[in-house]
């Protein structure tokens, strides 16, 4: 299993139509207000396997349609705490989440032990 759910009344991630994210949804409505970020907790913690880290990226529709990004979030393999979720909305508008919208997806990528492959720099 990729995920454990901390949260049992929040909308059960999915994997997304190609299978190559983990689609996560607001557990709450939330208003942000322009220039402004909000930490919105997933209601997960992951299960990433040895070798890869995870990425945490805006949903699509709200990157597009709202300017609405993430910082860059890597999160390591062995990491167990539950996942959350900041959205920035840039735009000069406010934005509007839904409970239940779909608001970040999660993609696994492999990823190179340093240490383990060149030793101490």
């Amino acid at each position: 299993m990729l995920f454990n759910i901390i949260n049992t009344t929040i909308t059960k991630p999915t994997i997304d139509a190609l299978g190559y994210s983990l689609d996560l949804y607001s557990p709450d409505n939330y208003l942000i207000k322009k220039d402004a970020i909000v930490n919105i907790p997933s209601g997960i913690s992951l299960n990433i396997p040895e070798g890869y880290i995870a990425m945490l990226l805006p949903s699509g529709k709200l990157a597009f349609n709202y300017s609405c990004s993430c910082p860059a979030t890597f999160i390591p393999s062995g990491y167990k705490k539950e996942i959350t979720i900041s959205l920035i909305q840039p735009s000069m508008e406010e934005l509007y989440i839904d409970k239940h919208q779909k608001i970040a997806q999660v993609i696994f990528l492999p990823a190179l032990n340093l240490n383990r492959n060149y030793g101490q720099i």
